[in-house]
C-alpha cells in the first residue's frame, strides 16, 4: 500500500491562501456566472471561481479566489446569505 502520510492528488484543494474562501451548500446547479452574482460588488480575479466536483457531480462546494485578502474578508459578509433557495457557508480556504 501507499506510506502513510502520503499525499492525495495533488488537485484536491489549492494552497491556503488568504485571497480565497470556500463555499459550502451552493445549489448543485450552480454555474461559475451564479457565483460572480452571487459575489455582485466583490471583485473576484479572473477565471478565480473553481466549482466542486467529485467524480463528476457537483459536491456543492466552490473556491473563489478574490483580488486581496482584505476583498476576501470583505465578502465573508455573505455568509449564511441565500443563493437560490439554499444558503451557502463560507468559510477561509
Amino acid at each position: 500500500g501507499a506510506p502513510a502520510g502520503a499525499a492525495g492528488s495533488p488537485q484536491a484543494q489549492p494552497p491556503k491562501n488568504p485571497n480565497t474562501l470556500r463555499m459550502r451548500g451552493i445549489p448543485f446547479r450552480s454555474t461559475t456566472d451564479d457565483v460572480l452574482r452571487f459575489f455582485a460588488g466583490f471583485q473576484v480575479v479572473p477565471n478565480g471561481i473553481v466549482l466542486g466536483q467529485r467524480d463528476g457531480r457537483a459536491t456543492g462546494d466552490c473556491f473563489v479566489s478574490f483580488t486581496t485578502p482584505a476583498e476576501a474578508q470583505r465578502a465573508m459578509i455573505m455568509n449564511n446569505k441565500h443563493m437560490g433557495t439554499r444558503y451557502v457557508e463560507l468559510f477561509a480556504a
